[in-house]
C-alpha cells in the first residue's frame, strides 16, 4: 500500500484529530489530578505535624522531602498511566481510523471507477461508428469524382452510422437521467394494462418486419410508478425479446398478483443467455457472445442497464431466467399501489 493512497491520507488526518483530542484531555486530566493530589497531601501533612511536632521541629524539613518525593512519585505514575492510555489510544484509534476511512472512501472509489468503466466503454462504442465514416468519407476522397450510384452508397452508410450515434447518445443520455439520485419519478398508481397496451402498439411495426407476434396474458392490478418510465421499461424488453428471437416465434407478456406485489414477465423463443453471463447482461455496454452482439443485430449493450435502473428508482426487482437454444425470460417485481 502507498503512503500516498487517499485511504493513508484520510486515517492519517483521523487519527490526528483523535490523539489531539486524547492529548489535551489528557493534559488537563493530568494537571487537575496532579494538582489536587498534591494540594490535598500537603493539606493533611500539615495537620499532622501540628499535632505530632509542633514547631519550631528538625523533622518538618525531612517530613517536607518525603512528602515531596510521593507527589512527585504519583505525578510519574499519573504521566505513565497516560502514557500507556495514550498509547493504547493510537493503535486501536489508527485502526478504527483505517476502517472508517476505507468506508467512507469505498463508495466514491466505486464510483470513481465505474466512470472510469463507462468513459472507457462509450469511447470504444463511440470509435467504432465514427471510424467507420472517417473510413468512408477517405475512401471516397481518394477515389476521385464518385458516380452517382457510389455517392448514394456512401451517403446511406454514413447516414446509417449517424443514426448508430444518435441512438447510443440517446441511450447514454437516458441511463444518465435515470442514474441521477436526485431525480425523482412522479409516482402514482398506474394501470399495467394500459403500460402493456401503450408498449406493444409501438413495437407492432418491429414484430411485423421480424414476423414475431406478441401475445399478452393480463392480470387486473395497479402498480405504484410512473406510466411513462414503465412504458420505457417494457418497451426495452420487448424490444430485446423481437431482436433475439427468430422469424416466426412468439413473445409473451404476462402479468401475475402475488402478495403486496405485481410481476411482469416478458418471454422470447430466442437463442438464449449462456448462464455464465446471466448475472453481466444488465451491466452497461454488456453484451453476450457474439450470437448476440452487433453483427446480427444492432445495439449497444445499454437497453437492460436502463431497464435495471427504471426498476430500480421504483423500488422493484428484474431479474433473467434463460435457456440457451430455447428462449429467455425477464421478470419484473413491482409493488402494488
Amino acid at each position: 500500500m502507498k503512503l500516498n493512497t487517499p485511504t493513508v491520507k484520510m486515517t492519517g488526518w483521523y487519527l490526528l484529530i483523535i490523539m489531539c483530542i486524547s492529548l489535551s484531555f489528557s493534559f488537563a486530566l493530568y494537571n487537575l489530578t496532579t494538582n489536587q493530589i498534591g494540594a490535598g497531601l500537603r493539606r493533611q501533612a500539615e495537620l499532622f505535624r501540628e499535632q505530632r511536632f509542633p514547631p519550631p521541629s528538625p523533622f518538618i524539613t525531612i517530613e517536607n522531602e518525603l512528602l515531596e518525593a510521593q507527589i512527585q512519585e504519583i505525578h510519574d505514575r499519573v504521566l505513565a498511566t497516560l502514557l500507556l492510555v495514550n498509547a493504547a489510544v493510537f493503535v486501536i484509534g489508527g485502526s478504527a481510523s483505517y476502517v472508517l476511512a476505507r468506508r467512507t472512501l469505498q463508495p466514491i472509489e466505486d464510483n470513481l471507477d465505474a466512470q472510469r468503466r463507462f468513459t472507457a466503454d462509450a469511447s470504444h462504442e463511440l470509435r467504432t461508428p465514427l471510424t467507420a465514416i472517417r473510413t468512408e468519407i477517405e475512401v471516397a476522397l481518394r477515389g476521385g469524382q464518385p458516380n452517382h450510384e457510389e455517392s448514394h452508397r456512401i451517403m446511406r452508410s454514413t447516414l446509417e452510422e449517424v443514426q448508430r450515434l444518435e441512438h447510443l447518445s440517446k441511450g447514454l443520455l437516458r441511463l444518465a437521467q435515470y442514474e441521477e439520485q436526485e431525480q425523482s419519478l412522479p409516482m402514482q398508481k398506474v394501470d399495467l394494462k394500459s403500460v402493456i397496451a401503450d408498449t406493444v402498439k409501438q413495437n407492432e411495426v418491429l414484430a411485423r418486419q421480424r414476423q414475431i407476434t406478441i401475445k399478452s396474458g393480463l392480470a387486473s392490478g395497479n402498480v405504484l410508478g410512473d406510466h411513462q418510465s414503465l412504458v420505457d421499461l417494457l418497451g426495452i424488453l420487448i424490444d430485446n425479446a423481437i431482436k433475439y428471437s427468430p422469424k416466426k416465434s412468439i413473445v409473451i407478456v404476462e402479468t401475475r398478483e402475488t402478495s403486496g406485489h405485481m410481476i411482469l414477465s416478458v418471454k422470447d423463443q430466442g437463442i438464449g443467455i449462456k448462464a455464465s453471463e446471466l448475472p453481466h447482461i444488465f451491466d452497461r455496454f454488456y453484451r453476450a457472445d457474439a450470437s448476440r452482439s452487433k453483427e446480427k443485430t444492432d445495439g449497444y449493450g445499454l437497453g437492460l442497464s436502463i431497464a435495471k435502473q427504471i426498476v430500480d428508482r421504483h423500488h422493484g426487482s428484474i431479474e433473467a431466467h434463460s435457456t440457451p437454444g430455447k428462449g429467455t425470460t425477464i421478470l419484473v417485481t413491482l409493488t402494488k399501489a
